[in-house]
């Protein structure tokens, strides 16, 4: 009998008119809308490599370089002196990166900590410290670049090369990673 009960009761709830709560007026409907854009990726493209150029080590005098990433003259300290005149091919230069994207959009680029540049003759190793990057439309070291109207960017990154009094004639190399997103 309880079951019957239950019934009848939730068939005389299915009966009533749904409309019946909002027969006062007071109801509004407001509809919305969705979007979504895809955006350009963004691209680095490596234009031009770091390099600290021609060099000679006085022995046994450990020394650095220092490349900045604004343009600008490199920096000899310790037993390093430069081979090159300033403008020369073999003169230290920052790299260059050229970015492309969504326009007038922000980014920010993140380097390694440091690089092993490696002898290809013998494999003795120097290390790249202290990168820093600066973006030609942003104007700043701060890790952060801006796309212009176009979408695009150029930005530049370098860098100090610990040299050791002990380093043999060779050429050294090594790899790094830039990684950029937008903001």
């Amino acid at each position: 009998m309880i079951a019957r009960a239950c019934l009848v009761a939730l068939a005389g709830f299915a009966a009533l008119p749904v409309h019946a709560q909002d027969a006062s007026g007071d109801t509004h409907r407001q509809s919305g809308s969705a979007s979504a854009r895809v955006a350009l990726p963004l691209r680095a493209t490596a234009e031009r490599d770091l390099s600290f150029g021609v060099f000679t080590v006085a022995e046994g005098q450990n020394g650095e370089i220092a490349v900045g990433a604004l343009p600008g003259d490199a920096q000899f300290s310790g037993g390093v002196r430069p081979v090159c005149a300033g403008g020369d091919a073999c003169s230290p230069h920052a790299a260059l990166f050229a970015i492309s994207g969504d326009s007038d959009r922000l980014y920010v680029f993140r380097l390694p900590r440091d690089v092993s540049l490696t002898g290809i003759r013998g494999g003795q190793a120097m290390i790249v410290t202290d990168l820093t990057g600066s973006s030609q439309n942003a104007r700043q070291t701060s890790g952060a670049g801006a796309l212009d109207g176009g979408g695009e960017d150029v930005f530049s990154v370098g860098g100090r090369l610990d040299v050791p009094g002990n380093a043999t004639p060779d050429s050294y190399s090594g790899e790094f990673t830039v990684t950029i997103d937008y903001l």
